[in-house]
């Protein structure tokens, strides 16, 4: 979790933790929410379905981020 903490620091992403930092909800810049649970590394872009795989979390963070398309 606190390599979570990190990275999350690191994009700069509007977020709001719950339970302690064991839910996580991230606001992204085109106003899609993200749900991480960051001890079970599961994450879920809303109306989706859940994930594990934090590449796939990551690549869609840094598409949000990039100024460019």
């Amino acid at each position: 979790m606190q390599r979570f903490d990190v990275w999350l620091s690191r994009t700069g992403l509007a977020h709001k933790k719950h339970n302690n930092g064991y839910h996580v909800k991230l606001t992204l810049p085109d106003g899609r929410m993200i749900d991480c649970w960051p001890s079970t590394k599961k994450w879920q872009l809303r109306g989706q379905r859940i994930s594990r795989d934090g590449k796939a979390l990551h690549e869609l963070v840094l598409q949000q981020l990039r100024p460019w398309p």
